[in-house]
């Protein structure tokens, strides 16, 4: 790599044509499915269609258990259902069922990797452009027993037997079968939770993890997909996949009581204000402290609320345990009542002044 310096090796993909023996090739960075798949796919664009017939070896990506009756890769399978091809495994052991592979390989070994050797690379996409050049260069030399080129052979009898490429690109992804769903109806992928709906939970579920969106399938239909996420530990969940009463719980956060204490008055508004200040939208104590002053407003109504929460504001105690006490005290009553304080006694007969006293009472 060239930040690091560190030296990491790329694997060789070949392909061959069985009439033309038409070479293809390029670099990947390991035999992992997601690289066999995409593998296949390039070469099928490079011959521009697909065979009816493919004869891989017996790697992980492709067989997951060989022998008389091998069982094909699910994802494997899937892809030569898109494209339309057949998979027919080489034996173990067997070289001769893959003798054109074989030679491809030689050639490529020849004529690329050797040429390449002294290079030094500092990506796939550098290597994958330098063999390109070289591998034409291999499709187009002369046969030794036959006339002509694997070029030449390939488009004047092979091109036309190919089948056409699909419309719709092939969405890459590894399968993961009998998923179990949680009691919180999410089912986990490489620490991340998704959402599936809650009528499956505690039920199995098969999941297919792409590149970019993550597809969900019970008894072999699909009932979520979400973009792919690689937040660990986090979750990404579609409302409608909530129970009723879940969805109305995860509506509430702070932009949701605002628009509840604008319709009581500004003292409300404030209140449910404090409660969120310096926390983040959804914050769990925010979200409980206001569905306490919601519940309060039901119970006394909302314009002794507001009156409460005027008091509360009046004394700086912006806290909901403040305002029910004034409720409950009826302490908003007695300052909507309170008459204005007298500020000098009335004159009367009765009552000595200032001077009565100065002289003893005389």
């Amino acid at each position: 790599m060239k930040k690091t310096g560190e030296t990491r090796w790329a694997e060789i993909f070949v392909g061959v044509l069985g009439y033309s023996q038409l070479v293809f090739a390029m670099a990947l960075r390991s035999q992992k499915l997601e690289d066999w798949l995409l593998a296949h796919q390039k070469m099928f664009s490079y011959y521009g269609g697909v065979t009816q017939l493919v004869v891989p070896d017996n790697l992980k990506s492709a067989v997951t258990t060989p022998g008389k009756l091998p069982t094909i890769n699910a994802s494997y399978n899937e892809l030569s259902e898109h494209f339309g091809f057949v998979i027919e495994p080489a034996r173990v052991r067997r070289p001769q069922d893959k003798s054109l592979a074989e030679i491809g390989v030689l050639l490529v070994t020849r004529w690329i990797t050797v040429v390449l050797r002294r290079r030094r690379f500092f990506s796939l996409a550098e290597i994958n452009n330098a063999i390109s050049k070289l591998l034409e260069t291999v499709n187009q030399r002369p046969f030794k027993r036959y006339e002509g080129n694997r070029r030449q052979r390939f488009e004047d009898a092979e091109r036309h037997t190919l089948s056409t490429l699909p419309a719709a690109n092939f969405d890459i992804g590894r399968w993961l079968h009998h998923q179990k769903v949680n009691r919180d109806y999410h089912v986990y992928v490489q620490g991340h939770a998704y959402s599936v709906p809650y009528e499956l939970t505690n039920r199995h579920v098969d999941i297919k993890v792409c590149q970019s969106a993550v597809e969900i399938y019970f008894q072999h239909k699909m009932v979520a997909v979400h973009s792919r996420a690689f937040e660990q530990g986090g979750a990404t969940t579609q409302n409608s996949h909530r129970p009723k009463s879940h969805q109305a719980y995860a509506a509430q956060s702070r932009a949701h009581f605002i628009e509840w204490a604008t319709d009581v008055g500004d003292n409300a508004l404030t209140i449910v204000q404090a409660q969120f200040e310096g926390k983040p939208e959804h914050s769990m104590q925010g979200c409980k402290a206001s569905n306490k002053l919601m519940s309060l407003g039901r119970q006394y109504g909302h314009a002794r609320l507001e009156q409460a929460c005027r008091c509360a504001c009046d004394i700086q105690s912006l806290t909901v345990s403040s305002v029910r006490s004034i409720l409950q005290c009826r302490l908003d009553e007695s300052t909507t009542d309170k008459q204005p304080a007298q500020t000098a006694l009335p004159l009367h007969h009765n009552v000595r002044g200032a001077e009565y006293y100065v002289n003893g009472g005389q």
